[in-house]
């Protein structure tokens, strides 16, 4: 993908993870397109040329959205091979090397602690592409002010191209010691839909370990 296309889309509030190629050309330059969602809520798609000019924005309304996102997931997942899921070697989220991360910091005012953790002992399986695939489990701990207020289990798998698949997460969340809520909890559908933002997601989950909380749908890292 072009650098002009890529500053456009974060410039129009989008996210480099997810952008198609479009067939055809528009004066003599190919043409990318990306979903967004504003704060409202309302999806659109960015259409750009590939200098980085904004040819069109396209509202969709929730029917060709819900369509749209079923297309992308089956492009995705077309030809995809499990091999070794559990496997996970990308170098943004290289999981198959995690015994234990400490990571340590503040948000809004708290300080926050997350210990991450592989669980090996666990297992999961997702059916993708009509492939059972075992999924690698991490736990994390989140502590505010040294208090527990949430554990989640997260779901990864990694398909045989070095692709990374965020499928899903289990979540407690804790008030005084005792579960309050499941908030952000997700599980990949047996149709599963991929979202314009995968890859910052997933990454930020990598990194920051701040999880934003996500409907169900799959999300993807390539390399």
């Amino acid at each position: 993908m072009p650098e002009a296309v890529r500053k456009t889309i974060l410039a129009n509030g989008g996210s480099a993870g997810s952008v198609d190629k479009e067939p055809g050309q528009n004066e003599g330059q190919a043409v990318y397109e990306t979903g967004i969602k504003n704060s409202k809520d309302v999806v659109s798609d960015l259409v750009v040329r590939a200098d980085g000019k904004l040819i069109e924005v396209k509202t969709d309304d929730a029917a060709d959205y819900a369509q749209e996102q079923a297309a992308r997931a089956k492009k995705l997942l077309d030809g995809v091979k499990f091999s070794h899921p559990k496997d996970i070697t990308h170098p943004f989220l290289p999981l198959s090397s995690l015994k234990q991360d400490i990571l340590e910091g503040t948000e809004d005012g708290k300080k926050v602690r997350i210990e991450r953790t592989a669980m090996p002992q666990k297992t999961k399986a997702f059916t993708i592409a009509g492939q059972r695939v075992e999924a690698f489990v991490v736990e994390d701990r989140e502590f505010e002010n040294g208090e527990l207020s949430e554990v989640a289990t997260d779901y990864f798998a990694q398909d045989d191209n070095g692709t990374v698949y965020y499928l899903g997460e289990e979540v407690d969340e804790y008030e005084n010691g005792k579960v309050s809520g499941h908030k952000g909890a997700w599980m990949l559908a047996k149709t599963p839909k991929c979202r314009a933002s995968s890859c910052r997601e997933i990454r930020k989950s990598a990194i920051n370990s701040r999880r934003k909380m996500c409907p169900p749908r799959l999300m993807s890292l390539t390399r």
